[in-house]
């Protein structure tokens, strides 16, 4: 069904061009329940709130019993296990069981990991526990430090791997070992390194069948010391960090290989220069092996290198992915029997391809357009793979299945067989470990979350749950997906939030929320369409919340991102400017009272709005905002803008300093004194040049936080937005006038 209807063209004599293909109205609340909402969205609940009050029901904890058809979760206090032929689920144990068994005070549910029908594993205060069901025994397998960071417990053995400060240490049986000895600051083992680039999240990596571990060891002693200051302290005390600006000196990795049986440490010669990305650590089944994922600085050149485990010597290089804009590797390769799937989207699209344990490239598994976002498992014949994706020109996320065997056309395409069968964001997919079971959970704009059961074939066995809507009693508004087209023909997909009350008889003020970033996706065919709760609180208010991804934004081919290389936020304002005219076209949006609010890349994004075309936007707010990508860090910045040696022009073009006296509207900059991620020089140094040029700006920090201001504060900080854009909003052009002269 086209959800979207059929296509709508509107021509005005505007500033900017642009096309309307389409709109979608979608209720959030359902219209049946409309009159029935009484309630109204406090700002706290809309921030704090989102589980508490909003959440919807779950089947907490969901997965599958491994080696067998049978599914577990938590209802409450009681582990409940169902069945693919008895989809009634039954309990198993009670928390207060589990806590008897092992002698532990359990406050909830731990996570738990399956080893077959009867046995699970879990950790607690430093330990962990083996439970069997039939017996109702507890048996401690290993135990640790309670505050071990890092922990990374090896599924086979139990073993464990760890990080006290900057160093690993194991714990073998329950005996505790330190792996290595780090005295000098700038450099840590055994913690994720380049700045969790590359699909990076940990530091350690157990060998197939966990007789080795290898980890990473970050050297940034070569680094730049950047100063954070901390003003709790009396006096202030200054923390350094290392801190590698665009173009500067980067940090040096190499991977270790521990032996527990023999206590010895060897590194993998990695070769030169050292100045590169070692991403996708990889283990062979034989634990004879490790691939690597070796990414130049330039980020154009990718080698999948082999090395040995014992001497840690160079095997050979398997292939090679270069691009003349950057390639970007985010996924470890997948162990089949005699080969292995590897992830790549330098043909256009993210897809499969398969390699024999030589480098020998068996077939592009090319879906077309189909992109894959999640491995999900493949069957026992290895001919049929199972993964979650969705069609470039499409926000959904389905259930699909590939079977390798089977090309279906002349450009040597695969069919990839949506097995779900609802339209929505199926993103919680999982397969049984035989391969012949799916459950599938998933959400939409009219469905908060609902779990099928499905047969291999997409069939629906049973449903386990259809969540009722947990809106029902609160005045949300409505959203509506919009659909655009770019300057050169691209599709754009929008989300807008209209009041409770909406009435199209009124004209509404709009806030545009951006970020528009590269490897972020705003808008998603889920429930609230990825709309956070705080902005159906702002539309209560009386506004209209509107959000575009433009060109740069994730999971629509690479071609759609790459279109922003070397010139940040060009593209991605032009493309912002066409929601803007389509917001304009509306005959309920009031366009001389349009604001734009956006945190760190839309920051970035607001801040280069309102100084590029200060004639849009009344008011913006910029939080942690990028204003020279010169000052920002080395992986992100250099993958899509190369250096300010080789692309000073870009660079020149996308900084805001020199932009200032263009200001004309309201501006008001938010930062984290102690950010570490977009320092607090940026914001600074935008401040000091509006000083300089005599153009009035507003400013406000936040003493402590980071990159992004959490917990309680978070209230404070979207009442001081909302405040803001209400006061400067209502604020006579005159007087804004007035105030930059």
């Amino acid at each position: 069904m086209n959800i979207f209807g059929p296509e709508v063209k509107i021509n005005l004599s505007m500033k900017f061009k642009y096309k309307i293909i389409a709109v979608a109205f979608l209720l959030t609340t359902g219209t049946s329940a409309i009159f029935a909402q009484q309630k109204e969205i406090t700002l706290q609940d809309a921030i704090l709130g989102r589980q508490s009050k909003f959440g919807e029901e779950r089947l907490r904890g969901l997965q599958w019993i491994k080696t067998t058809n049978k599914y577990s979760y938590i209802d409450g206090k009681n582990l409940m296990i169902g069945s693919v032929a008895d989809t009634k689920a039954s309990s198993a144990l009670s928390l207060n069981e589990l806590a008897t068994t092992t002698g532990e005070s359990l406050k909830g549910w731990p996570q738990l990991n399956w080893i077959d029908a009867d046995q699970f594993k879990f950790t607690s205060n430093g330990k962990l526990f083996l439970i069997n069901l039939k017996s109702k025994s507890a048996k401690t397998l290993n135990t640790f430090i309670k505050d071990a960071e890092n922990l990374d417990i090896e599924p086979s053995t139990g073993n464990a791997a760890f990080t006290k400060g900057d160093n690993l240490f194991v714990t073998i049986n329950g005996k505790e070992t330190q792996v290595t000895n780090e005295t000098q600051w700038g450099i840590k083992n055994g913690k994720s390194t380049h700045r969790e680039e590359f699909g990076i999240s940990k530091g350690t990596f157990w060998s197939t069948k966990g007789n080795l571990l290898a980890f990473y060891r970050e050297d940034a002693t070569m680094v730049t010391d950047y100063p954070l200051v901390n003003t709790d302290e009396r006096p202030a005390k200054l923390e350094n960090i290392k801190y590698p600006m665009a173009g500067m000196k980067s940090h040096e990795v190499t991977v270790g290989v521990y032996n527990p049986s023999t206590g010895k440490t060897i590194f993998l010669q990695t070769g030169e220069p050292k100045e590169q990305y070692l991403t996708n650590i990889h283990w062979s089944i034989d634990e004879k092996s490790i691939y690597i994922a070796v990414l130049n600085r330039d980020q154009n050149e990718l080698k999948y290198n082999q090395y040995d485990a014992v001497s840690g010597s160079f095997v050979k290089t398997l292939f090679t992915e270069t691009h003349p804009k950057y390639v970007h590797p985010e996924h470890e390769a997948i162990n089949l029997k005699t080969s292995f799937l590897w992830q790549s989207e330098t043909k256009g699209f993210n897809h499969f391809y398969q390699y024999d344990l030589t480098g020998k490239l068996i077939k592009h598994i090319n879906t077309g357009k189909i992109i894959v976002r999640k491995y999900l498992g493949i069957d026992a014949n290895e001919t049929k793979i199972y993964f979650t994706g969705n069609h470039a020109d499409s926000i959904d996320m389905q259930v699909f299945m590939v079977d390798i065997t089977k090309k279906t056309n002349k450009q040597g395409e695969f069919t990839a067989v949506r097995l779900s069968k609802e339209n929505g964001f199926h993103d919680q997919a999982s397969l049984s470990t035989d391969g012949k079971y799916i459950l599938d959970q998933f959400s939409s704009p009219t469905v908060p979350l609902k779990i099928n059961l499905l047969s291999s074939d997409g069939k629906i066995v049973s449903t386990l749950l259809n969540s009722k809507n947990p809106l029902s009693e609160y005045k949300f508004g409505t959203n509506e997906l919009i659909r655009l087209k770019a300057e050169d023909g691209s599709l754009l997909y929008g989300r807008m939030i209209k009041p409770f009350d909406f009435n199209p008889n009124k004209k509404y003020p709009v806030v545009v929320y951006v970020y528009n970033g590269p490897n972020v996706q705003m808008v998603t065919n889920t429930w609230t369409t990825g709309a956070t709760y705080w902005m159906y609180y702002l539309a209560n208010k009386g506004y209209i919340v509107f959000t575009v991804d433009g060109r740069g934004s994730k999971n629509r081919g690479q071609a759609f991102e790459q279109a922003t290389f070397r010139h940040l936020g060009q593209q991605e304002m032009k493309d912002q400017l066409t929601g803007v005219s389509y917001l304009k076209s509306l005959p309920y949006v009031n366009a001389d009272k349009m604001a734009v609010h956006g945190w760190s890349y839309g920051g970035f994004m607001t801040t280069s709005l309102m100084t590029n075309y200060p004639d849009v936007f009344k008011v913006g707010v910029a939080g942690g905002p990028v204003i020279d990508w010169s000052y920002y860090e080395v992986m992100y910045t250099e993958r899509y803008m190369d250096t300010p040696q080789t692309n000073s022009e870009g660079f020149a073009q996308t900084s805001l300093l020199d932009k200032t006296k263009n200001l004309k509207g309201n501006l008001l900059l938010i930062h984290g004194t102690v950010d570490p991620v977009v320092v607090w020089q940026h914001s600074q140094n935008f401040i000091k040049k509006c000083v300089e040029n005599g153009v009035p700006v507003d400013y406000f920090v936040y003493p402590g936080h980071e990159h992004n201001v959490t917990g309680k504060d978070r209230v404070h900080l979207y009442n001081k937005v909302i405040e803001y854009i209400d006061e400067k909003l209502n604020k006579p052009d005159t007087a804004i006038k007035a105030s930059n002269n």
